[in-house]
């Protein structure tokens, strides 16, 4: 309809504009009060309808009953001015909240546990779960991989079954999912397990992924309702994974330490010979 609106009629524009105004209002309203409302004919709201390619009024309903179930907010979100200062204030303090949340609601047995599996294992693979998922596997093979944990990350959703298809009982995978709701994450894990591989999930509580898992790491940081914020819960995501890198690092000990030794000597060769600088740019 906003797309549209400019090529309408004058009586058309004014029905649009009555729809979109208060879209509960044109899902729950006669015909009658609709035309009421918007100053047009019903006849005019029959044709407006057929040229949007519907049946009629009760088939227009269905549809915007349909988009609004997806979230209101992205219907009639409210652009407010704000500087750059502001930007950054709410972007860091909702990275801050994240991280506090995660803190605060932190499973130590379950943290414990999956380093115990990961230590052991044989191979580490990471499945991410699209979005910002998908980034933070790709860094959890990077924190692992110098800690002396074989480590590789997928993301690739046909490439992540054929590759649980492969997994042993010795093997661990880490399956990375913000909601715990996508299907082929689901059933990679289900193939997993199948083989009788340990599956530890970083996934919102009692989500289909958790309970498919043989370890829940849970992780469940709200959506805000500002739509063009990125969302925060990546940072509690990358959270979980330095939590259990430092503490893989702490139980391996010399092994990770000589793996360190030589990342760091090999930057500063190449590099230069500020110590000081992260284990990798």
């Amino acid at each position: 309809m906003k797309e549209i609106s400019g090529s309408l009629s004058r009586s058309e524009q004014l029905l649009v504009k009555v729809i979109l105004d208060d879209v509960d209002f044109a899902i729950h309203a006669t015909t009658s009060q609709i035309a009421e409302k918007s100053g047009v004919s019903s006849p005019t709201i029959t044709r407006f309808c057929r040229s949007l390619g519907l049946q009629g009024l009760r088939d227009l309903k269905v549809k915007l009953a349909s988009s609004l179930s997806v979230g209101n907010r992205y219907l009639s979100q409210k652009i407010e001015p704000q500087n750059i200062s502001e930007v950054a204030t709410n972007v860091v303090g909702d990275a801050q909240k994240a991280l506090h949340q995660l803190h605060s609601n932190l499973d130590y047995i379950a943290l414990d546990n999956a380093v115990s599996h990961i230590v052991r294992a044989n191979r580490v693979v990471i499945f991410g779960g699209g979005g910002g998922a998908s980034i933070v596997a790709q860094d959890a093979e990077y924190r692992f991989f110098r800690l002396d944990v074989h480590a590789n990350a997928c993301n690739d959703s046909q490439l992540q079954r054929m590759i649980a298809a492969t997994m042993k009982e010795e093997d661990v995978l880490i399956v990375i999912s913000t909601s715990g709701r996508n299907n082929e994450i689901i059933d990679s894990t289900l193939v997993a397990r199948q083989y009788r591989s340990t599956v530890i999930a970083i996934t919102r509580p009692n989500s289909p992924l958790a309970k498919a898992a043989n370890i829940a790491i849970p992780v469940d940081i709200p959506e805000g309702n500002d739509i063009f914020k990125p969302t925060s819960s990546r940072y509690a995501l990358l959270a979980v994974v330095d939590i259990l890198a430092n503490e893989i690092a702490i139980q391996k000990g010399p092994q990770t330490s000589e793996n360190l030794r030589r990342i760091k000597f090999q930057l500063v060769t190449a590099r230069d010979d500020d110590d000081s600088q992260p284990l990798g740019d």
